[in-house]
């Protein structure tokens, strides 16, 4: 899971949301790195945070982040969020792209 942020409100939000859930997520801020803003307007088209990706999935910013989170929460098939996360989206393959970047946490 990958988060864009800033220091605002509602991307503290999100990621309180996904504490509470214990899902795992890589925080990308662009207030700390302003130089992956180009990453996020590049992926989504405007450089508005948050936004939420799920392996490489753009959910969308803090109503449809709390919206997806809010479905895992009733999953008939999961007992937590965090069970779902590890069933679906731990075992995908890793991004094997050299040529994109752009959801490294790290790049």
């Amino acid at each position: 899971i990958i988060v864009f942020t800033s220091h605002d409100l509602n991307s503290q939000q999100l990621l309180k949301a996904l504490q509470k859930r214990n899902l795992p997520y890589d925080e990308i801020s662009l207030t700390d790195r302003p130089s992956r803003t180009a990453d996020l307007e590049s992926l989504v088209g405007a450089a508005i945070v948050p936004q939420l990706f799920i392996h490489t999935r753009h959910v969308g910013g803090l109503e449809r982040g709390l919206k997806e989170l809010k479905r895992w929460d009733h999953s008939a098939r999961f007992d937590t969020p965090l069970a779902k996360y590890e069933a679906e989206v731990l075992p995908l393959p890793e991004i094997d792209d050299d040529d994109d970047d752009r959801l490294a946490p790290n790049a």
